[in-house]
């Protein structure tokens, strides 16, 4: 009776164990998917409209929007911007009217297209710039 005594002992150990093991995998995948999907949140560049100024923010900087999307006439049209549009800090980047008049919308066969209207869903395209890291220069 001793032996399978040991036996069974030894299954719960072992058993026990890789419970434990997996327990500790899916509680630290759980924690990086809610911080992930934190960080994406806290990261997110927007758009909205103000009148009829194109308004960008994120609460994190360093973004440049070098294009535009959005819909004429149900058609998805995408534009360049003639300068890109840099977020540094919190208080975002504008399209000023004139400068949306001037833009020139394009759908996905390259054919030129009227603007989508003020007021609509935009989005932008951008890059997330990463600073450089800053090197003392050594005097000798």
């Amino acid at each position: 009776m001793s032996g399978k005594y040991k036996e069974w002992k030894r299954l719960l150990f072992w058993n026990g164990l890789w419970l434990i093991v997996l327990l500790i995998i899916g509680i630290n995948w759980g924690i990086g998917m809610a911080f992930d999907h934190v960080d994406k949140d806290v990261s997110a560049v927007r758009t909205s409209w103000n009148a009829d100024t194109l308004c960008f923010s994120s609460i994190r900087g360093y973004v440049v929007i070098t294009h535009l999307a959005g819909y004429s006439q149900d058609t998805p049209v995408a534009a360049q911007l003639p300068k890109p549009a840099f977020l540094l800090d919190s208080e975002g980047a504008r399209v000023e009217r004139n400068t949306w008049d001037k833009l020139e919308w394009r759908d996905e066969v390259g054919n030129i297209r009227p603007p989508p209207s003020i007021g609509s869903r935009i989005v932008g395209l951008y890059h997330r710039l990463q600073p450089t890291e800053w090197q003392d220069s050594k005097s000798e």
